[in-house]
């Protein structure tokens, strides 16, 4: 597991064992996002951050919720 820092706000970043990425905003609950790189996982979960929260419709592999 990875403690980052991108635009003040820490982010979690960790692997899972089938290789995918996941970034984790520990302080907004259920901020979370998967990708299939360290890269991509950072900028699917700052876009998360920037969005609405996602409906039960639109939620697929790249979110979580916690």
């Amino acid at each position: 597991m990875d403690d980052s820092v991108f635009e003040s706000i820490p982010i979690t970043l960790g692997r899972e064992e089938d290789g995918r990425w996941w970034a984790d905003v520990e302080l907004m609950s259920g901020v979370m996002a998967y990708g299939e790189t360290r890269e991509a996982a950072i900028m699917a979960v700052r876009r998360w951050r920037c969005e609405s929260p996602p409906t039960a419709s639109t939620t697929g592999s790249r979110y979580r919720s916690r």
